[in-house]
């Protein structure tokens, strides 16, 4: 049996209340085919219950509107530039290397509810142990610039989560780990709406001690119904690792026994095929040969499962046209997306202009520019078959520079050529001294916008 069948079960036998329930669950992948699961559960027309994730969940039971991370890591930097006393404590580019681990420390330190000045004390003794050698009678030198400043730092920690959260307060905002840490503390809030509210936390493994502390209050109220999906195999074995954090969270909850644990992979037969591939492109391609050769019914009850997050974007584009929808939820990194080659081409584009000096556009950037993907999307058939013509005419005559306006290249292509050049102008004047302050303020002014 599917766990999502299990879940549905357990739901009807209990007589759980649909119209008080809600079910949290760890991802989105899970809420369709629970919703089907229900459905051939009770054979009948059924209010669903509300399923959400638990960070949705979470989230819309704070009392302040909980902001992204980049939004979180320009307030930062607005406390590191007012406290600076150098010009490296204003440098953004310096800022981002620690500034993005730095803010999920204190995610995690709100997460497992831990006394944020216990924690950075101790992170400073820890360091300063680790780096005795620096006032060492060995060395009998002062101490350099750079280890001072970096001695320093630790020192800096507390003020920097302190003032962080007194400006988000402020602004009534928070991050993710202060809405699990309000949560925690506050958990008559479930209750505000729906006095009868009952949860279903399904398919849990690794809780931190905010997650844990909610599920634990509720199961004592008698609010609280919890399922997992484990085997025997690594559950009943105490030295198996894979079965170490739901023991824990057994533990928490007075020694629960878990319902509905099966012993498949002891027991149950198997079947694993191993593929050779040269390349990771080949793996794509074997995956895709093999998702042909199924049937719906076969598609319908696979998961692809990839190792690597970057290939992502290679699979999506050979999944078999049979494949009408695919529920992907594997994170695909900004870094790896199409996006991210236009920006950068752009960038290229203008600086070429500006190292060769010259008003007309260098023909590889000018090239890559019409052969990437977001432009041809937005081209006829007659647009992209004038495109090629032009391209070998440049390439037969040997021309290096060119000016897009003088080519015959469409006028929707020439549209998209000078508004994009327009935004670039902008972008690098205001970038041109180089000023990581300057690119700061570009960049804050993007992402605000984004944001909002």
């Amino acid at each position: 049996m599917k766990f999502t069948d299990k879940i549905a079960n357990y739901i009807l036998e209990n007589d759980l209340p649909l119209n008080h329930l809600t079910i949290v669950l760890p991802s989105e992948r899970a809420k369709k085919y629970l919703a089907t699961s229900l459905f051939n559960a009770f054979q009948r027309p059924v209010f669903a219950p509300k399923m959400i994730t638990i960070d949705q969940w979470v989230k819309s039971h704070s009392d302040k509107a909980v902001i992204d991370k980049t939004r979180v890591l320009i307030e930062l930097f607005n406390i590191q530039f007012a406290q600076a006393k150098t010009e490296e404590d204003r440098s953004f580019d310096e800022f981002i290397t620690w500034g993005n681990i730095l803010i999920a420390d204190f995610n995690e330190i709100d997460r497992y509810l831990l006394d944020a000045k216990d924690v950075f004390r101790n992170l400073a003794d820890i360091k300063e142990i680790e780096q005795w050698s620096f006032n060492s009678e060995e060395n009998n030198q002062p101490l350099s610039e750079g280890q001072r400043r970096f001695m320093e730092f630790w020192d800096r920690l507390p003020g920097y989560y302190h003032a962080l959260n007194k400006a988000l307060d402020k602004k009534k905002c928070s991050y993710a780990g202060g809405a699990f840490n309000y949560l925690a503390n506050n958990i008559d809030v479930l209750f505000q709406q729906d006095k009868e509210s009952v949860f279903l936390f399904a398919g849990f493994n690794a809780l931190s001690k905010a997650e844990l502390t909610i599920i634990r209050q509720l199961e004592k109220l008698g609010r609280a119904h919890v399922l997992v999906d484990a085997d025997a195999y690594y559950l009943d074995n105490k030295q198996h690792e894979a079965g170490r954090f739901l023991r824990e969270l057994s533990i928490s909850l007075d020694g629960k026994k878990w319902e509905g644990i099966e012993n498949n992979l002891a027991t149950k037969e198997l079947k694993i095929e191993m593929i050779e591939c040269a390349q990771n492109t080949g793996q794509v391609k074997a995956a895709a040969t093999i998702l042909e050769a199924s049937s719906k019914e076969e598609i319908n009850q696979t998961l692809l499962l990839l190792a690597d997050e970057s290939l992502i974007g290679s699979v999506i584009k050979n999944l078999p046209r049979k494949i009408e929808k695919a529920n992907i939820t594997l994170g695909l990194p900004i870094r790896n997306t199409a996006l991210r080659t236009w920006i950068d081409l752009l960038f290229s584009i203008q600086e070429n202009k500006t190292r060769f000096n010259t008003s007309s556009i260098y023909f590889s950037d000018l090239q890559a520019f019409w052969s990437h993907p977001f432009l041809l999307a937005t081209l006829s058939e007659e647009e992209k078959r004038k495109l090629i013509s032009i391209e070998s005419d440049i390439i037969r005559h040997n021309r290096i520079f060119l000016n897009p306006t003088k080519l015959d290249l469409g006028r929707r292509c020439l549209k998209i050529i000078r508004e994009n050049h327009a935004t670039m102008e902008q972008s690098m004047v205001r970038c041109t001294d180089n000023d990581s302050q300057s690119k700061y303020s570009f960049l804050r002014a993007i992402w605000g916008d984004v944001c909002v």
